[in-house]
C-alpha cells in the first residue's frame, strides 16, 4: 500500500511539472523564465543542493524532491503537527542526502525539532520545549554534520549536541553581552566553523570549535539577510543597517571574517537572497521598492559590488532562495509557490559602464591580481599621463607617473578587496575597478 501510495504521488508530480511555462520578461525580451507548477500557495523558502539532489521547502507544509533538476518533483511525507496553520513557522534544514532536521515554533513560543534518516519516510520527534521566558524566540540550527549541532536562540541561550538532539547541554553564546541580542540568520561553514547574524543591533558571531566560544566578527555591517558560504576563508553577505536609515548593504571577508569591506546599495533596498556563482559573478534577488510593492528583480556584480546591473523580472512575488543548477540554469523559488528556471544566458541586464572620456586605448591585467598589475597605454603625453588608485572609501592609496608605454604596479601591499583605477591621459581619465586578491 505504501509503495502504490508514493508511485501515485510521483506520477502526480511528473504531471504537475510538465505543466510548466515560459514567460518572456517585457522589460527584456532576451530574457527567459520557465515557471514549474508546484501545485502549491505556500510560500517556498530554500533550496538544498547537493550534488544532483534538490530539496524545496516551503513556510508551512510544502516539502519536496527531485532528481532531475526538477523536471519532476517527488512530494515529501512531512511531521503531522497538533497546531492550527496560522501558528506554524517552520524551516527545513538539510544535512546530506537522506538527514532533513525541521524546525518549528508557534506562536506560544514552543519549539520542536523532528529528523528523518530515510528521506521524509519516517519522522522522529528530538525534541518538544517551552520556553515561556522567550517569547518570539525562534532556533537557528547550525548542523556541522549529521549528528553534531549547535542551536543559537535569542538572549544568548544555546543547544550543543553531538547526538543529534537524543542529549543537549544548555550554554550560552556570549555570557558576557548585557541586554541580549536577537539572532536571525545563521550558516555552517565547515565541518567545526559556523556563523550566525545579529538582528537588533547588528553583526555577526563566528566560532571555530564547534560553538565551544563564539567571538563577534567586524567585517558584517547591519542586519544580515543571506549568507554564501563558498569556504572558511570566504564568506559573502547582504544586510540592511539599523533603521532608521535602512541602506542595503552588500559585504564579504577573505579571511575567514576578521576583516572585509561592506558596500552600500542604493536602489532597490529590499534584499531576500545572495548568490555566488564564483568570486567574479554575485546575484541578488530583490524587489523593486518596498517589501509589499513592484516586480521582484536580480542584480548582479562582476566587480565584488562596486557597480550593479539590473534585470527586472514578470513577477511580483518575492524570490526566496536562487541555486545554480549549471552553468547557464538557475532555480529560484518565492511566495505563493513560485519556482521558476532562469536561463541566465538568455538574460540582458541594464548595467554601469565604464568612464570612456577619451579615445586612448588602455589595457589593464591580469585581473583580479594578488601582485603586479600591468598597463598598457598606446598614448603618452609627458608629465599628464599618471594613474590612481582609491579604495572604496574613495581615498588615493596609490598615485604614480606613467613613463612608459608597457608599466607595471606592484599592489601586493595593498589588503585584499576591489579598488578604481584611474589612468589620467591629456588631462582624461579611464576608471576601470580591479580586484586584488
Amino acid at each position: 500500500m505504501r509503495i502504490v501510495s508514493v508511485l501515485i504521488a510521483v506520477i502526480i508530480a511528473q504531471v504537475v511539472c510538465a505543466q510548466s511555462q515560459t514567460i518572456n520578461n517585457a522589460n527584456s525580451s532576451s530574457s527567459q523564465f520557465t515557471v514549474i507548477n508546484t501545485g502549491t500557495s505556500d510560500y517556498l523558502l530554500s533550496i538544498s543542493k547537493i550534488n544532483n539532489n534538490i530539496l524545496i521547502s516551503g513556510g508551512s507544509s510544502y516539502l519536496a524532491q527531485s532528481y532531475d533538476n526538477c523536471n519532476t518533483l517527488i512530494p515529501v511525507n512531512t511531521p503531522v503537527f497538533l497546531e492550527t496553520p496560522e501558528n506554524r513557522y517552520y524551516k527545513t534544514y538539510r544535512v546530506d542526502t537522506n538527514y532533513i532536521y525541521i524546525s518549528y515554533k508557534t506562536t506560544n513560543s514552543n519549539w520542536k525539532f523532528f529528523k528523518t534518516v530515510d528521506g521524509g519516510n519516517n519522522w522522529i520527534k528530538k525534541k518538544d520545549s517551552t520556553h515561556s521566558s522567550l517569547v518570539y524566540v525562534e532556533p537557528v540550527p547550525l548542523f556541522y554534520d549529521t549528528i553534531n549541532a549547535s542551536i543559537i536562540f535569542s538572549y544568548n541561550t544555546a543547544l550543543y549536541t553531538n547526538n543529534s538532539l537524543s542529549t543537549y547541554t544548555v550554554g550560552s553564546w556570549q555570557p558576557t553581552w548585557i541586554g541580549g541580542v536577537a539572532v536571525n540568520i545563521g550558516t555552517v561553514i565547515s565541518d567545526s566553523m559556523a556563523i550566525f547574524g545579529e538582528n537588533i543591533y547588528g553583526g555577526a558571531y563566528i566560532t571555530k570549535n564547534r560553538g565551544n566560544t563564539w567571538q563577534q566578527s567586524t567585517f558584517v555591517g547591519g542586519r544580515v539577510r543571506d549568507f554564501e558560504v563558498i569556504n572558511k576563508d570566504t564568506i559573502y553577505y547582504v544586510s540592511r543597517t539599523v533603521p532608521p536609515n535602512s541602506i542595503a548593504q552588500f559585504g564579504y571577508t577573505f579571511d575567514g571574517g576578521l576583516t572585509g569591506p561592506y558596500i552600500p546599495i542604493t536602489s532597490p533596498t529590499y534584499f531576500t537572497n545572495i548568490t555566488v556563482k564564483n568570486k567574479n559573478e554575485i546575484y541578488l534577488v530583490a524587489r523593486e521598492g518596498a517589501a509589499a510593492n513592484g516586480n521582484a528583480v536580480i542584480l548582479k556584480t562582476t566587480d565584488l559590488g562596486q557597480t550593479w546591473s539590473k534585470l527586472t523580472t514578470p513577477f511580483v512575488q518575492d524570490l526566496r532562495d536562487m541555486k545554480f543548477l549549471n552553468d547557464s540554469v538557475a532555480l529560484i523559488c518565492g511566495d505563493s509557490g513560485l519556482l521558476v528556471k532562469w536561463n541566465t544566458k538568455q538574460s540582458l541586464f541594464v548595467g554601469v559602464k565604464e568612464n570612456t572620456t577619451n579615445n586612448s586605448s588602455i589595457k589593464i591585467y591580469p585581473n583580479p591580481t594578488n601582485d603586479i598589475l600591468n598597463i598598457d597605454v598606446d598614448i603618452i603625453n609627458g608629465n599628464s599621463s599618471k594613474l590612481q588608485i582609491l579604495n572604496s572609501l574613495g581615498q588615493i592609496v596609490r598615485e604614480e607617473k606613467i613613463k612608459d608605454p608597457k608599466s607595471q604596479i606592484n599592489i601586493s601591499q595593498l589588503p585584499s578587496g576591489v579598488y578604481t583605477l584611474k589612468v589620467f591621459i591629456e588631462n582624461e581619465y579611464k576608471t576601470f575597478k580591479i580586484i586584488k586578491q
